[in-house]
């Protein structure tokens, strides 16, 4: 008698998990189920750069790449970066979602959550140096890049391609790791 009790309830408990479970939505069937997106990244619609010069630090110009409707049919509004040549700049980041109502700083998030973030800088055609002035508390220390320090040289115009990956305990400096938060360009002119 134990052994049919055992039987019966192991075919009952198999059968409520397939119910159960047939239940849920399935992210591939229903993408913009609210389950499936919880989890996704932050919605950005802003990526702010103030520009200070390093010897007076004083404000020299915030330069703005805007998606003001996230990932709706709108494009986005990219300012010109404009510097001087020869010149030494602190630089910092600001990442922002202006959809929410009062605007959210996503960068408080990616400052608490440093170890599993990395800002990564690519100058195109540009005459421009671009160090870290920031580092996690990993082991060993990685850049964050939300303070860098941006040397110019000589005149010109290019391009500064700005691109957040999110890397949770795999953070390893690399550009090529992790998931894409953010991923940016300004034409930058050198003058």
């Amino acid at each position: 008698m134990n052994l049919k009790k055992l039987t019966l309830t192991l075919m009952v408990f198999a059968v409520v998990s397939v119910l159960l479970n047939s239940c849920k939505p399935t992210c591939e069937k229903n993408p913009d189920d609210p389950e499936c997106l919880q989890n996704d990244g932050e919605v950005i619609t802003t990526v702010r750069l103030t520009v200070r010069d390093s010897i007076t630090d004083t404000t020299v110009g915030v330069f703005e790449w805007k998606d003001a409707d996230g990932d709706g049919a709108g494009a986005p509004t990219i300012d010109q970066i404009n510097l001087s040549a020869n010149t030494t700049y602190k630089v910092g980041l600001q990442v922002l979602n202006e959809i929410a109502s009062p605007a959210e700083d996503i960068t408080l998030e990616i400052q608490q959550e440093a170890n599993d973030h990395q800002f990564f800088y690519h100058e195109h055609n540009v005459g421009i140096t671009i160090a870290y002035d920031d580092l996690d508390t990993n082991s060993p220390q990685l850049p964050v890049g939300i303070r860098t320090l941006w040397r110019t040289g000589a005149a010109g115009t290019g391009n500064v391609h700005i691109t957040l990956k999110h890397q949770p305990g795999i953070k390893d400096g690399n550009a090529n790791t992790g998931d894409t938060d953010v991923d940016v360009e300004f034409v930058t002119v050198v003058q």
